[in-house]
């Protein structure tokens, strides 16, 4: 990914957490995204925010996971970025 649509998601993202700062899949986002772009100090604040605010969620649950580097045997190895989709 490119620098520049990395950080034009952080900004969506920063964006986001101004409507909503405790949203745990938010900071797991705004992990991810940081993740993508090698900023790990970010990456590992955004991710301990999101497991303080929504541990229990998958997608929030797995990440956690993988920049743990605890992943159990035979999980994907990948970050999941969360977006609902509006009904």
């Amino acid at each position: 990914a490119r620098m520049s649509d990395l950080q034009a998601a952080v900004d969506a993202l920063a964006t986001a957490l101004e409507c909503d700062p405790d949203n745990g899949l938010i900071w797991s986002n705004i992990a991810v995204v940081y993740g993508l772009g090698n900023a790990r100090d970010q990456a590992f604040q955004a991710m301990e925010r999101a497991r303080e605010l929504d541990p229990t969620h998958p997608a929030v649950a797995h990440n956690a996971q993988l920049f743990s580097g605890a992943l159990p045997q035979g999980t994907r190895p990948e970050l999941d970025l969360y977006l609902p989709i509006a009904r």
